[in-house]
């Protein structure tokens, strides 16, 4: 009687390896499909990484709007101005989308939108300047001058852009204006509500 071979098949090394070589980059999807990400708190390093990108997008102009998506408790006015004034004097159109939240600075921003939206389960919302210091006397009047300074800028702003009434802008001086996503777009802070 003729004993039969039993072929085992050994299983191949490369299957069982991942292949790192083409490991995604998620962030690098995101940047070529020109969609950029404004969250937490806006201060200077934020400010440089929105303006970076924005720049380097602008530079690589497609005719396709960047995409920046706000999801920000605010932070600094100059730093948010930073931004404004990069999206404003871009040739690349800027769209931005309100996903959770768009407060203080973070709605400012939004408002500069060439087209703006909000997702229906979102929240815009704008108050008085904040300041607060501990120095001699004459630097926190000074202070204090460039603060009102800068809230009749947000103020005038929020007229030019959108369709508050007195009442709204007077509770955003003294107090908090908090917004859902179909009173923004009555008010005109926001074109439409996505979902």
């Amino acid at each position: 009687m003729k004993k039969k071979k039993v072929i085992v098949k050994k299983k191949s090394k490369k299957q069982s390896k991942p292949n790192y070589k083409n490991e995604i980059r998620v962030d690098q999807i995101l940047l070529h499909n020109r969609q950029v990400f404004l969250s937490g708190v806006i201060d200077t390093e934020k400010a440089h990484d929105i303006v970076t990108k924005l720049t380097a997008l602008n530079a690589y102009d497609t005719g396709a709007p960047i995409v920046l998506w706000i999801n920000s408790p605010g932070g600094s006015v100059y730093d948010g101005f930073a931004i404004i004034d990069c999206m404003t004097t871009m040739k690349s159109p800027v769209i931005t989308i309100v996903s959770g939240k768009a407060c203080s600075m973070g709605g400012i921003i939004s408002i500069f939108g060439m087209k703006r939206y909000m997702t229906k389960n979102s929240v815009w919302m704008a108050h008085d300047m904040a300041t607060g210091n501990f120095d001699y006397i004459t630097k926190t009047e000074d202070r204090f001058e460039n603060s009102k300074r800068l809230q009749s800028k947000v103020i005038q702003m929020f007229r030019e852009k959108t369709k508050l009434t007195e009442k709204d802008l007077e509770k955003s001086r003294h107090g908090e204006l908090w917004l859902e996503p179909k009173e923004c777009k009555a008010k005109k802070i926001v074109d439409d509500i996505i979902g």
